[in-house]
């Protein structure tokens, strides 16, 4: 009998706390490792100046966004179903899944980037301000696959299990390597676009190339002909999930988008300092929420256990947030004057807002999401990130150029009441109707 069939005829489920401590120990230490090595690099990219700063956000948000086109929520996917097959001993079909991922995030990926050279005047138009940098971007898009095949790859090795190779190779040796090269750039001085483009090619190419190097030792090249493999269903579920995916990183994009168009790059870079400071929590919220995506593969025969773990997961979310979140607040003035500058003085009074929205998303609304998600409910969830995204856009059209960065308060606020209440409702209505 698997572990999975046993916890079907076991109302009781593990512990959070124990689920964690059990199976995701190295991943917690490897991620929160990782991310604490990203906010210092990121920091030490701060102390360039808002300009720079900004110059370098503006670049990974448009690669960010471009590599989830070509992704169409094909990483969730197969986190779902690779977590399941393997959880029933189907290897064979995990592995025809993963191929079938990999060679449309490929073709998309370079359909995206023949689009973008055919056409150069495309990237430049998003944003007036920056146009310069976006069309010196346009001959590094081919790294766009390699984005989105890298990250197919590390949710393959996170569906089957190989927690710690993926949580050492992806949050240990990346932000490792980045921060040592970063920091080797300002020493010799090369200037920011000495430190953007080569490391974009070294996030795209490292990161494809560490990531087949273990997961090819993982699977067959040739999966067998035996298997059948369950396409259709996957690609059904694939595709809302790409929309959806795809318009929770517009979702995300629009303020530094919005903040570019109508307020210049500068207080792009200013906006990325507030996001630096505020998303310190991450460092402890990213392995939680990768172990948990990953242990409620465990409950998929049983919504109601699945239900009642993601209770759990958003109670420990609030605790760990209210602590993380209190403590980052109480330090901004000093994390501000000693790791920033005078340059950055500014963004103190608006941390706190931003520390509220960011708990409140990674508490809350990113577990139910994830729930929604794994058990199918993708289409109301591509409705619901659709419209708030909506929201979120209109009224950043109407505050962003009015009141500036205080508007991305107002935009994120109208974004995350419109994104919890919807989540909140669809999850209420589908635990009610489920017997099971």
């Amino acid at each position: 009998m698997t572990y999975i069939t046993q916890r079907a005829h076991n109302p009781r489920l593990p512990t959070v706390l124990g689920a964690y401590w059990k199976g995701g120990f190295i991943v917690l230490l490897a991620v929160v490792f990782g991310k604490s090595v990203s906010l210092l690099w990121k920091l030490l990219l701060a102390r360039i100046g808002p300009q720079s700063l900004g110059t370098v956000e503006i670049a990974l948000t448009v690669f960010t966004t471009l590599s989830s086109f070509s992704l169409l929520g094909l990483h969730t996917a197969l986190m779902r179903f690779v977590t399941i097959h393997t959880a029933k001993k189907a290897h064979g079909q995990a592995q025809v899944l993963l191929w079938v991922s990999l060679k449309i995030a490929t073709a998309i990926g370079l359909l995206l980037v023949m689009l973008f050279l055919k056409y150069p005047h495309i990237l430049p138009s998003l944003i007036d301000s920056s146009a310069p940098l976006l069309e010196s971007l346009l001959p590094y898009l081919w790294i766009i696959p390699l984005f989105a095949a890298s990250e197919l790859l590390w949710s393959f090795l996170a569906a089957t299990k190989q927690m710690a190779s993926y949580a050492i190779a992806k949050y240990v040796f990346q932000p490792a390597f980045r921060l040592f090269f970063i920091t080797a750039a300002m020493i010799v001085g090369v200037g920011t676009s000495g430190i953007l483009v080569p490391h974009l090619v070294y996030s795209g190419v490292a990161s494809c190339v560490l990531s087949i190097a273990l997961v090819i030792r993982r699977v067959n090249t040739r999966p067998s002909s035996t298997c059948t493999p369950t396409i259709k269903p996957f690609l059904l579920f694939a595709l809302p999930m790409g929309g959806s995916f795809i318009a929770f990183v517009l979702y995300g994009a629009l303020d530094v988008f919005l903040v570019g168009r109508y307020l210049g790059i500068a207080q792009v870079g200013l906006l990325s300092a507030v996001f630096i400071i505020s998303g310190i929590p991450d460092a402890i919220y990213a392995p939680l929420l990768n172990i948990f995506q990953t242990y409620l593969g465990n409950t998929y025969t049983n919504i109601r256990q699945g239900f009642s773990f993601t209770v759990s997961n958003c109670m420990l979310f609030l605790v760990v947030g209210a602590i993380t979140g209190a403590f980052v607040y109480l330090l901004r003035q000093g994390i501000v004057t000693y790791f920033m500058g005078p340059p950055y003085q500014t963004i103190v009074p608006l941390v706190g807002a931003f520390l509220l929205i960011k708990i409140l998303q990674d508490a809350i609304v990113l577990p139910l999401r994830h729930f929604l998600d794994f058990y199918g409910y993708v289409h109301h969830t591509f409705v619901l990130m659709l419209i708030s995204t909506l929201v979120k856009l209109i009224v950043g059209i109407r505050t962003v150029p009015a009141v500036g960065l205080t508007g991305v308060i107002l935009m994120q606020t109208a974004g995350i009441i419109v994104h919890l209440a919807g989540c909140l409702l669809v999850t209420w209505i589908v635990v009610r109707s489920r017997k099971n």
